[in-house]
């Protein structure tokens, strides 16, 4: 289907009813879809509460920090060094049999735990003369739109940007970095800043799509020192899960070894251990995950001057703004900060599963960036003291209490006095959480209040999954979980899904909040009509045309197959 004509009248075939009698088969579907179809290693382990962990002070370059490097595996000591483990399956792919009470955190870019690779993401013995991006077309070959981004992929080597982190910015580079500067509302000063900032992005990794991660790596190629990708051994409401992004898969040799975020960026990739003891809701889970982030930065040298980003990888800045933040003269970024709203917030277009399915007026508002002078573990804990927060056995902290610096207003309570004289320093979680502390940053166009931009700054690749599988699992999971995601239709799984269903089959709109309505004419009548929607991602800029046709017509025919299984939402086809 060319995307001239766009949209196809999909009439339903048929409506599964799903009633009290076909309990039994759901039980069965829902098992099928959270367990690990790859032949997953499952481990039984005992606890006792009050085991406690002893650290060698001889590992990594942090002891305290809990940094654990690649040549220096975490090393574990208890007074009781006997192994209460059980297991289930066959253990001749497990490295050791191991406790709860000797489960680090994390580790980073090492297996010496238990570990069990995703079958369909394994290094097959007819791959090891291929190189990381050719295993990956070997991998998905029956996928045109994923075939497509690995060619592109395969070309940054050879036809990359110019632009990198560090680089100095000569003289004849400078009316270029004063319009771009100008576009956001900033100013450039070559005496004050003469070259780009380092940055050092954080990101949790679990079941993401080459789509996002093709049209991340495209976008930000070169620009990032630092990426730290955190991959958790169970989704967030403990569901055993394989591991995708670890030693021996695929996907860990692209990121770490084909160069496709840049020749000299440095990437980290940790597994996160969440323990079946740990008491704590999903969300709590993401943000214990995320603490990983400062751990690796710290290990791999940031300091009080550079940027640290905290994101998903399905969320990104656009090309242009990372480089104006780089070299602006951005208020947050500069010398002297109180700490207390330090972060800048990107106003971000979405793209719900496909390149055409955009929303007209709803807008995204991550990632968050974040100067080192205000993070934890990189600021200076003297001028900045902890706060309160949400905390688990006493060590593991999350989300700051109410009043104790998660909203601007807590630092007008004259009462707090250590709160106001000495802001906390920033963790991960905070980027995400602390509401009110931030500006909202995007592209300024003629005719807009600069305080109130219409551009925006970062995309959001929202859905791009290559089956119904993983998205079903997501939801079912994940945070925020809907234990039903594995059986219902999928518009009824959440709103976001909803309008994704109605784009790609040309179902009305009809019904839903209108800042939720799509661009009927996809992509083409967002660059014509919309609202200063004048930017898009790179990758769609590389592929005009066939990446976009290829992605629709997949994605349609696996919608109409999943609601010939599940049904689907009523509503109003269009005539």
């Amino acid at each position: 289907m060319s995307i001239s004509t766009f949209r196809l009248l999909v009439a339903p075939l048929w409506i599964i009813i799903i009633t009290c009698t076909s309990y039994t088969y759901i039980s069965i579907l829902q098992s099928e879809l959270l367990s690990n179809a790859d032949q997953q290693e499952s481990l039984v382990y005992t606890f006792e509460k009050n085991d406690e962990q002893k650290i060698s002070p001889n590992i990594g370059i942090n002891a305290e920090a809990r940094v654990y490097t690649d040549e220096q595996p975490l090393q574990l000591h208890n007074e009781e060094t006997e192994t209460k483990g059980t297991q289930e399956d066959d253990m001749s792919d497990v490295d050791i049999s191991v406790t709860e009470k000797n489960i680090p955190d994390y580790e980073v870019d090492n297996i010496t735990m238990s570990i069990q690779i995703c079958d369909s993401d394994k290094i097959h013995k007819n791959m090891t003369n291929l190189d990381p991006i050719s295993m990956l077309e070997a991998t998905y070959a029956s996928t045109k739109s994923l075939t497509a981004i690995f060619k592109m992929l395969k070309n940054l080597t050879s036809d990359r940007p110019h632009e990198y982190h560090g680089q100095h910015i000569t003289s004849d580079m400078e009316p270029i970095e004063i319009a771009r500067c100008k576009r956001y509302g900033y100013e450039y000063n070559s005496t004050l800043q003469n070259k780009r900032k380092r940055v050092f992005l954080g990101a949790l990794v679990g079941d993401d799509s080459w789509h996002s991660i093709g049209a991340h790596a495209m976008e930000m190629y070169g620009l990032y020192h630092t990426v730290a990708l955190v991959e958790g051994n169970k989704t967030f409401t403990k569901h055993d899960r394989c591991k995708r992004f670890q030693p021996g898969s695929i996907h860990h040799e692209v990121l770490k070894k084909s160069g496709i975020l840049g020749p000299n960026t440095t990437v980290k990739t940790a597994l996160y251990y969440a323990r079946e003891s740990d008491i704590m809701d999903a969300i709590d889970t993401e943000q214990l995950q995320r603490d990983v982030f400062t751990k690796i930065w710290i290990q791999q040298g940031m300091t009080d001057n550079d940027i640290g980003v905290v994101a998903d990888m399905d969320e990104f800045f656009t090309r242009d703004f990372m480089l104006a933040i780089q070299t602006c003269q951005v208020p947050e970024f500069q010398k002297g900060q109180s700490c207390k709203a330090p972060k800048i917030v990107a106003k971000t277009l979405i793209f719900e599963a496909a390149p055409d399915c955009i929303y007209k007026t709803k807008r995204w508002y991550h990632p968050d960036a974040i100067i080192g002078e205000c993070i934890d573990g990189i600021g200076n804990e003297t001028l900045h003291k902890p706060t309160l927060r949400k905390s688990f056995s006493g060590m593991r902290e999350t989300f700051r209490e109410d009043g104790f610096g998660k909203m601007l207003k807590d630092y007008d309570n004259k009462s707090k006095q250590d709160l106001i004289r000495f802001p906390p320093l920033w963790k991960p979680v905070d980027f995400r959480s602390a509401q009110g502390a931030g500006r909202l940053i995007g592209e300024i166009f003629k005719g807009d209040n600069p305080k109130r931009p219409t551009g925006h700054v970062a995309y959001h690749f929202h859905n791009f999954f290559d089956s119904i599988k993983p998205i079903r699992k997501k939801y079912a999971t994940y945070g925020h979980p809907n234990e039903n995601a594995t059986f219902l239709p999928l518009g009824n799984i959440t709103n976001q899904l909803d309008v994704a269903v109605r784009c790609i089959l040309n179902r009305t709109f009809e019904g839903i909040e209108p800042r939720k309505y799509m661009f009927s004419g996809g992509l083409n009548e967002a660059l014509e009509k919309g609202n200063n929607i004048h930017r898009i991602p790179i990758m769609f800029e590389r592929s005009f045309g066939s990446y976009r046709n290829d992605r629709f017509n997949e994605l349609r025919i696996i919608i109409e197959e999943d609601e010939l299984r599940f049904g689907r939402k009523q509503v109003r086809d269009v005539q």
